[in-house]
């Protein structure tokens, strides 16, 4: 029973804890980022997506050979030389991989055990402890409402520890403006430091998806994407009609559900119908979490793709 709960993440809280993120390095053994060398996505069709980054790094010039690519010659060297040379180049052994992780105001919502923003937090903990085990360097752009955290990718466990700093320091005040253009601007620089052959995951409830979505083309030409959506069940499923008490930290109000709870479904699943058709045209792989389910067991599922739960929503029809 012990050994049960051990392989259990349960998410919990308001605030994004440190020390929750550390401890999170034991359960990372248990996340095989291995077989990431080529994603496959049922949802959208149980093709493979190879990378489509090189992955390389320049290691010197040579005389062109029959066979060679073409689109390898270095013309400046040729040139200069008077004969036609290539580029070679040479495997990365550490694989860069970047964190987009959503700390934005809409974020910091939860009706059960945790907000959105601790599920997304400690997803992308486990995450980056298994990708350090991996032999992989960590980046990553952490967005709040009024500003942005860039981090260079790095090696080894000081690129982990960078990133839950980055995490756990970005709290915000409930209710904060500018949460559009906090995550435009965030997304933007995530496409500019995204070395080409990274894998990127992308954490958030997509809220301000429309806003970036012309962007997503350019950011997945090189890379590949695993987008993760969080949501919490009443974003989908109201209580029984009638008048709760809710408040986004600066005021409280009445929700009557009787009312307002369709068309925050219709919304929710506008949201979630246009995820799933932008990862069908960008052939990107598309996790769903909630926030009152264990999350290891989310993430095991979603990327070792034993079953097609792990892609869609379960039991819910938009």
């Amino acid at each position: 029973m012990a050994k049960h709960r051990y392989h259990k993440v349960q998410p919990y809280g308001c605030e994004v804890e440190l020390g929750d993120l550390l401890r999170l390095q034991m359960f990372a053994q248990l996340l095989d980022l291995s077989h990431q060398k080529r994603i496959r996505s049922q949802q959208s069709g149980g093709f493979m997506s190879p990378f489509r980054g090189r992955g390389m790094e320049f290691d010197e010039v040579r005389s062109y050979q029959p066979g060679d690519d073409v689109r390898m010659i270095d013309w400046r060297v040729t040139a200069r030389t008077g004969e036609v040379h290539t580029k070679l180049f040479r495997e990365e052994r550490e694989r860069p991989i970047f964190f987009f992780v959503d700390q934005t105001a809409s974020m910091q919502f939860g009706t059960r055990n945790a907000f959105k923003s601790v599920v997304g937090a400690q997803a992308a903990g486990l995450l980056a402890w298994a990708a350090m085990a991996n032999g992989d360097r960590i980046g990553a752009v952490v967005t709040g409402s009024q500003q942005h955290r860039e981090l260079k990718p790095v090696g080894g466990k000081r690129g982990v520890l960078r990133l839950l700093r980055a995490m756990s320091q970005a709290r915000q005040q409930p209710g904060e403006d500018g949460d559009a253009e906090a995550f435009r601007s965030g997304f933007l620089r995530l496409c500019r430091i995204a070395r080409p052959g990274s894998l990127v995951y992308l954490i958030s409830d997509f809220r301000h998806l429309e806003i970036v979505r012309p962007y997503f083309n350019l950011l997945c030409r090189h890379n590949d994407l695993a987008l993760i959506f969080l949501y919490d069940s009443m974003e989908f499923k109201a209580p029984p009609p009638g008048y709760y008490p809710v408040t986004n930290g600066r005021q409280r109000y009445l929700w009557n559900t009787r009312q307002q709870a369709k068309p925050l479904r219709d919304r929710f699943f506008l949201r979630y119908n246009r995820l799933q058709q932008l990862c069908q045209q960008l052939r990107s792989h598309l996790i769903t979490m909630a926030t009152d389910q264990e999350i290891l067991s989310q993430l095991r599922e979603a990327l070792h793709h034993s079953a097609a739960k792990a892609i869609y929503l379960g039991g819910l029809d938009g």
